[in-house]
C-alpha cells in the first residue's frame, strides 16, 4: 500500500503494513497511545508525550491552534518528506465539541 501526502484513514487491518512498509523507507512513524480514550485531554496527552513539538504545547489549556502550530513545526524540524502518525484507539466522532 502507498500512501502519499496529506491526511488519510486506514483500517486497522491495514496498519500494521503500511507502518512495516514506512519502516522501510525510513519513514518516521510515530503511534499516539491514548489507551481506549478518545476525549480531547487524551489526544492532548498523547500528542505531547509522542511527537516532536516545536514550540512545546503546554500543558495548562487545549488549544486547538496551539497544537497545531506545535505538529507542524516540529515535524518541520525532522527534516522529512513524510511521517506516519498512527492513532489506533480512535473512533469517530458524533457531532461537534463545544
Amino acid at each position: 500500500m502507498v500512501i502519499d501526502r496529506g491526511f488519510h484513514e486506514v483500517s486497522s487491518a491495514d496498519t500494521p503494513g503500511l507502518v512495516e512498509e514506512a519502516a522501510r523507507q525510513g519513514v518516521p512513524v510515530f503511534t499516539l497511545c491514548t489507551g481506549g480514550r478518545t476525549e480531547e485531554e487524551a489526544f492532548f496527552e498523547a500528542v505531547r508525550g509522542t511527537l516532536p513539538l516545536d514550540p512545546p504545547l503546554g500543558t495548562f489549556r487545549r488549544a486547538w491552534d496551539a497544537l497545531s502550530d506545535s505538529v507542524w513545526g516540529g515535524l518541520h524540524a525532522l527534516e522529512t518528506p513524510r511521517v506516519v502518525i498512527v492513532w489506533p484507539d480512535a473512533r469517530p466522532r458524533r457531532g461537534c465539541a463545544r
